[in-house]
């Protein structure tokens, strides 16, 4: 855990099919997505960039051991925010990765093929990391 309390999360090692398993419990899945943002290095704050470009490589490997197709969609953007204390952070925040989901399943849904309940979609989280003061 950092000194600011946020705390830290290896992604790469939660097991996503256990859990679409366990959740879609005798519901056959034929496919599993993940999307993500594609990363880049931000500038101002290259080793946290550095950081966040290999934890996604790292996730993005183990998730294709799981059987899981990664979509990369859209990308993450850092922009700065004030904190409660009025202090200023850089947010890094996920953009289009929820257009591209939505295409893919109407798209999906007009060729008849069907998205749901026969597949499995994971997105991670909206804000992918803040750098709190």
């Amino acid at each position: 855990m950092h000194e600011n309390k946020i705390r830290d999360v290896d992604y790469s090692l939660y097991d996503f099919s256990g859990l679409i398993r366990k959740v879609l419990a005798g519901i056959e899945i034929d496919q599993k997505r993940f999307y993500l943002g594609k990363l880049v290095k931000h500038a101002e704050t290259m080793e946290k960039s550095v950081e966040l470009i290999e934890n996604q490589r790292k996730l993005k490997t183990g998730l294709e051991k799981q059987g899981f197709k990664m979509i990369i969609a859209g990308r993450i953007r850092g922009h700065f925010e004030k904190c409660q204390k009025g202090h200023e952070i850089l947010v890094f925040k996920e953009k289009g990765v929820d257009v591209k989901i939505a295409v893919d399943m109407v798209t999906m849904a007009c060729n008849n093929k069907g998205l749901l309940p026969n597949s499995a979609l994971i997105r991670k989280s909206k804000v992918i990391n803040k750098i709190a003061c």
